[in-house]
């Protein structure tokens, strides 16, 4: 489940980005992208794994959001 949500919203993303001609927003995603690069060499938007953690205060949450 955890795969297809992020396929899913990693490409509609990717897509809106696109379709809205956010370039600036994609460059910097894909600067971060290409230092974690897969070796499949695809557009990443999120991190590989599934990891849970509760962001129970703001700190953790801007920590995340980091």
């Amino acid at each position: 489940m955890m795969r297809d949500f992020k396929r899913f919203t990693s490409r509609t993303i990717h897509e809106r980005l696109m379709e809205d001609g956010r370039n600036t927003v994609l460059a910097w995603l894909e600067r971060g992208a290409a230092r974690a690069r897969r070796s499949r060499g695809e557009f990443s938007f999120w991190d590989d794994g599934f990891h849970p953690q509760a962001v129970s205060t703001r700190v953790v949450f801007e920590q995340k959001l980091q």
